[in-house]
C-alpha cells in the first residue's frame, strides 16, 4: 500500500524559515549581552580592549562598560553578530579607536554619530601630526597601533572624558578627576 504525499511545496517552507529566523533574531535582540539587567548607570560600549579598558579607568562605578571584542580578536576583520548589534542600539555612548583599525566596521560607527548617537573614536583626540605614517599598503592611512605609545594614548583620554561626561553630565567632574589620574600614570 501506497501513502500519497502532497508534492513538497519550496515556496512554503523558504516562508517558514524566514518567519523563524526573524523571530529568533528579534528574541536575541531583546535578550541583553552578558545576562542580566541593565544597571541604571550609563551604559558604555566598546569596540577593542583597549577602550574598554579606557573607559572603565575613566568611567569608574559610574558606568557600565561592555567590550564587543575579546582578547585575541582581530579587530580588522571584526563582524558585527546580532547581540553587538542591539548592544550598540542600547548604549549611550560608543568608544572605539578609530583611524580604521575596527577596518569596515567603522563605517557603521560613523553612520550612528551621524544620527545623533553619542558615538567617539578615542583617536580624535591624537594630533595628526603625532601620528605615524601609513605602511605602504595602506596609503592614506595613519598606524591606528597606537595604545603601544604612551604618549599618543594619552591623548585618548580628552575624548573619552568629554562623551561620558555628555552621557552623565553629574559625573563630568569625576571622569576629569580619573582622566588626570591616568594622564599621570597611563600604565
Amino acid at each position: 500500500m501506497r501513502i500519497y504525499h502532497p508534492p513538497f511545496n519550496n515556496t512554503l517552507m523558504k516562508r517558514l524559515r524566514i518567519h523563524v529566523l526573524m523571530a529568533l533574531g528579534l528574541m536575541m535582540a531583546s535578550c541583553s549581552p552578558e545576562g542580566g539587567e541593565r544597571s541604571g548607570k550609563p551604559l558604555v560600549t566598546t569596540t577593542t580592549t583597549m577602550v574598554t579598558d579606557l573607559a572603565k579607568r575613566i568611567g569608574g562605578d559610574r558606568v557600565e562598560v561592555r567590550g564587543l571584542m575579546g582578547p585575541g580578536v582581530d579587530p580588522h576583520n571584526y563582524v558585527p553578530k546580532l547581540a553587538d548589534t542591539s548592544l550598540l542600539e542600547k548604549a549611550d555612548v560608543v568608544l572605539y579607536s578609530g583611524l580604521h583599525l575596527e577596518g569596515r566596521f567603522q563605517e557603521s560607527l560613523e553612520a550612528m554619530a551621524k544620527r545623533g548617537r553619542n558615538v567617539v573614536a578615542v583617536t580624535d583626540g591624537i594630533p595628526s601630526a603625532k601620528l605615524l605614517a601609513p605602511q605602504e599598503d595602506f596609503s592614506g592611512t595613519k598606524d591606528p597601533h597606537v595604545w603601544g605609545d604612551p604618549e599618543l594614548w594619552v591623548d585618548t583620554i580628552t575624548p573619552t572624558v568629554e562623551a561620558l561626561s555628555k552621557a552623565d553630565p553629574e559625573g563630568a567632574a569625576g571622569y576629569r578627576e580619573r582622566g588626570e589620574a591616568y594622564r599621570k600614570a597611563p600604565g
